[in-house]
């Protein structure tokens, strides 16, 4: 079904609670977070077609309106994102230190099926060059596993608005040492493996790092 060319309550993504952003201009590309469970979490690119309040109508890139092999239609449709983070612009290049750091445990995002999805790494096959991810939403994509090497990752990155110093940031465990990596089983479950604390690294508006700061571990899920 077609979507309606004026927001409406059966609108996805509606919320009465939802913060209002920014309004990207027209033709602008930005990335949407899903909130299907066969997609939950996963990011897709999408033109701005028209902003009303807070509602934004977009139309994806690559996602289809139909699963029809005869319709190239790519999907349009009305959205009112819950936080600022669901609707937002395209993030900065991934930093080339960035591969270097990741370790077991670490929550990145991998290229596939044309989005961009969540996965930990579960293990470091080749430091800075390949990794074994899974999903890090088993309940909505259980079967997500795969080596993937650096060019299909990039940080989980987390938009935190235009208004401050502060734009962008992702977060990353603390380095171990070599003492403690040898001491760690390949195939220990990930949720034994040490995890001291985390590193969010802060970027402004045009992608220049400006802060790192500590973090507690356990909010690694907030990014």
């Amino acid at each position: 079904s077609k979507t309606p060319d004026t927001p409406s309550p059966s609108c996805i993504g509606m919320s009465s609670n939802a913060i209002p952003i920014t309004s990207p201009s027209s033709t602008e590309i930005v990335e949407v977070r899903q909130d299907k469970m066969e997609v939950l979490g996963a990011r897709y690119s999408a033109h701005v077609l028209e902003t009303i309040n807070k509602f934004v109508r977009v139309r994806y890139l690559l996602l289809l309106e139909s699963s029809d092999s005869h319709s190239n239609e790519r999907l349009t449709e009305w959205l009112c994102p819950h936080n600022v983070d669901d609707l937002r612009p395209v993030p900065p290049n991934t930093p080339d230190w960035f591969y270097s750091l990741l370790q077991p445990g670490d929550l990145v995002e991998l290229h596939f099926a044309d989005g961009w999805w969540p996965v930990i790494v579960y293990n470091v096959l080749d430091a800075g060059m390949s990794f074994e991810v899974r999903s890090s939403k088993p309940e909505a994509f259980p079967g997500l596993s795969c080596t993937a090497d650096a060019s299909r990752l990039r940080p989980l990155w987390q938009w935190l608005g235009p208004g401050g110093d502060i734009c962008w940031q992702f977060a990353v465990k603390m380095m171990r040492t070599n003492t403690q990596q040898e001491s760690e089983s390949s195939t220990a479950s990930l949720q034994m493996l040490s995890m001291p604390g985390a590193i969010a690294h802060c970027f402004d508006g045009t992608g220049n790092l400006v802060a790192n700061k500590l973090v507690n571990p356990e909010r690694l899920s907030d990014f």
